[in-house]
């Protein structure tokens, strides 16, 4: 490797959850890969970004919805 020159690598893993052409171990595999490119082949890691579609903490969908049942009440649901 030339000297000042650093060497950098995107690796992209998807599993598609949840559709008909779902995988398995994708991310996992990208996460190995990672790890021999740092080990074996001296890369730096913040030279490698990670793409995967895992879910990430922060990025799930709140949703509130009112409802009006027959006893006059408001009544209320959050799934998280």
């Amino acid at each position: 490797m030339e000297k000042g020159k650093q060497r950098r690598a995107v690796l992209v893993g998807c599993n598609y959850l949840n559709t008909k052409n779902e995988l398995h171990g994708c991310i996992n595999d990208v996460v190995a890969m990672k790890e021999v490119l740092i080990k074996r082949f001296r890369f730096e890691s913040s030279g490698i970004e990670l793409l995967t579609d895992a879910p990430r903490p922060g990025s799930n969908l709140a949703m509130h919805q009112w409802t009006w049942n027959q006893d006059s009440i408001y009544e209320t649901w959050t799934p998280i």
